[in-house]
């Protein structure tokens, strides 16, 4: 009588196990890229409460994330216009590692001298993340003002910016003037020199005439609790007039 061949040895079969096959090709980098990561995710999880062992890999999770944000945005920027590449540039700077961080809270938001305001360009504009928005406010360029910085103001009225609390102000920009496609935007006075005073520090600075997001340098205090803003001076205005004068937008960042 034939007995049916058994594929699988006894339990007591005293032959050996056949040796595994050496891999090939990528296979053992694989194998052993695949042990340090296991190795890399035990040793974090017995450093549970303790960051020491995940600090070095920090570094490289921030270089990754940053390229995925900035790679495609890059490509699609490439084919935008001047203005949409500089607002976006301002804004990714302040998502990017060790980048500023905004300051969007204030405890209020006022006119001084207090006047009727313009509807749609109230002076809320002037903060609320919008670059096509505007506060905009009389422009008397025939008003005496004087020589110091806080004396400078008056022919403008002047933008008050009350923080919760006091902070940090690392970084100043403004984007003077109404939005390019603003209907007002042919006839105002472009802004070309403020003055910004930063609780009992003041400043003028000089500004172009792009329409576009510029740093004030050399703008910054700690524990600042108050924020100034006035125009002191516009550019020529060819038709004449120019009555008016506005500011799209002014942030105050912290970091760096």
């Amino acid at each position: 009588m034939l007995v049916p061949a058994q594929s699988d040895p006894r339990p007591d079969d005293p032959r050996p196990a056949a040796a595994p096959v050496a891999s090939r090709g990528l296979g053992p980098s694989l194998e052993r890229a695949g042990e340090r990561r296991r190795f890399d995710r035990e040793m974090r999880r017995a450093a549970t409460g303790r960051s020491g062992y995940s600090r070095p890999l920090a570094p490289r999770v921030v270089a990754f994330r940053a390229t995925l944000l900035v790679v495609p945005v890059a490509v699609a920027l490439a084919s935008a216009s001047t203005t949409t590449r500089s607002w976006a540039a301002d804004r990714i700077s302040t998502v990017l590692p060790g980048s500023y961080h905004e300051i969007d809270e204030f405890a209020s938001v006022s006119v001084v001298p207090e006047m009727d305001e313009r509807p749609g360009y109230l002076a809320q504009r002037a903060v609320d993340g919008s670059r096509n928005r505007a506060w905009m406010t009389a422009w008397n360029p025939a008003a005496e003002i004087g020589e110091s910085c806080p004396k400078t103001a008056g022919r403008s009225a002047t933008l008050m910016l009350r923080f919760p609390s006091a902070v940090r102000v690392d970084r100043v920009s403004i984007r003077a003037g109404l939005p390019k496609n603003d209907p007002e935007a042919p006839v105002q006075a472009q802004p070309k020199q403020i003055g910004i005073q930063l609780d009992d520090q003041c400043w003028t600075k000089d500004l172009s005439d792009s329409g576009e997001p510029q740093v004030l340098k050399g703008v910054a205090g700690r524990d600042v609790r108050i924020a100034r803003v006035w125009i002191v001076d516009t550019f020529d205005h060819s038709n004449g007039s120019g009555t008016f004068v506005a500011i799209s937008e002014i942030d105050f960042s912290t970091g760096g």
